[in-house]
């Protein structure tokens, strides 16, 4: 076991691949060391989700839930993580948004990085203490909406007022990101698993959108430090209130990116057709623009944005090497693209 300083690097080597099943064993060694550094002992745990890092909830002797995310290899570094939880504790401090407190080790050190017993990589781990709530359902009213919609903006009124501290490391979320040089179409054995035509279709449209973003009214549109992954299972609705939690993906980018994440999942997951969806969107647009008045170029930039989010779930699948994500993944790839398509085709 590793009880490492704040400081200290997520370093991994090279260890022969382990079946789903011995990855599973291996997280459970992590969260065994993890605990304890935390205080915790014979604390009760459930599995929630295993993709690019696995989430635990905690339930403690003294009754209090936790969340335990354990990151593997290929997940966030320690230097991210930390970064992350600095961000959240600021929200904490400095905002009434409902949003997950970071728990501190034993140390003091927001990031606890593991190395169980006889293996070779380490995890970075955060606990967090437990957000109530369950996630929006169809019928959510347009009051909900609403407020999820203020949230959001004051989610982006915080973050033009947060400076990040020395060594603040989180990924971007934009074009270069996604579609440039260094992104996934560039990646020959990621990009083996699709068809020509598809793989052409997302070269052609990270076109169509870079010819967008070098449009005049783009320096309409603001930046800065945004949730990134803001989809329906990360929204919480509790006693009216509205929370958010797993910022694991949270980067740079354009703020609409985070409503195009809210407006895809709902379109998806929660409307119940067109009329509801319409209905929703506006609502949800109708609180976030009481809180950060909303660009007059919205509707030719949102299409694009919720292309953009495709995007990042192709990249997300495409890139992990996770088990459960190439089976969930794998079979979604051609209808995300195809969807990505005709929102590019209905942007303005």
């Amino acid at each position: 076991m590793v009880r490492p300083g704040p400081d200290t690097p997520a370093t991994s080597a090279v260890a022969p691949p382990l079946s789903y099943e011995e990855q599973i064993v291996r997280l459970e060694q992590v969260v065994d060391a993890l605990l304890p550094c935390y205080g915790i002992r014979s604390a009760q745990r459930t599995l929630l989700q295993y993709e690019n890092n696995a989430v635990y909830r905690i339930v403690a002797p003294d009754g209090e839930p936790l969340v335990a995310r354990v990151a593997t290899p290929s997940g966030r570094s320690a230097e991210a993580q930390r970064s992350e939880m600095q961000w959240l504790e600021w929200l904490r401090r400095e905002s009434d948004l409902i949003v997950p407190e970071p728990v501190r080790n034993l140390d003091g050190a927001l990031v606890t990085s593991i190395t169980p017993g006889g293996a070779i990589e380490v995890h970075p781990c955060v606990v967090l203490r437990w957000v109530r709530g369950e996630p929006p359902t169809p019928g959510i009213s347009p009051a909900l909406l609403e407020r999820l919609g203020a949230f959001t903006g004051e989610l982006h009124r915080q973050a033009e007022r947060f400076a990040p501290p020395a060594g603040f490391v989180r990924p971007r979320w934009d074009w270069e990101r996604l579609f440039g040089a260094r992104s996934i179409l560039h990646n020959e054995e990621a990009m083996a698993a699709l068809a020509p035509a598809q793989r052409a279709a997302l070269e052609a449209a990270g076109e169509r959108i870079r010819r967008a973003f070098a449009s005049p009214a783009k320096d309409a549109l603001r930046e800065g430090l945004i949730h990134g992954d803001l989809h329906r299972d990360n929204i919480l609705i509790g006693e009216g209130q509205v929370g958010v939690i797993d910022f694991d993906d949270c980067g740079f980018g354009y703020f609409l990116f985070d409503l195009a994440c809210v407006l895809d999942s709902f379109h998806r997951r929660i409307a119940t057709g067109p009329a509801d969806y319409q209905r929703q969107r506006e609502a949800l647009l109708r609180g976030y623009d009481r809180v950060r008045p909303l660009p007059s170029e919205l509707d030719e930039y949102l299409a694009i944005f919720m292309a953009m989010r495709d995007m990042a779930t192709v990249d997300f699948i495409l890139g992990s090497k996770n088990a459960n994500v190439q089976a969930w993944g794998r079979a979604r790839v051609a209808a995300i693209i195809d969807q990505l398509q005709r929102r590019l085709d209905s942007a303005p």
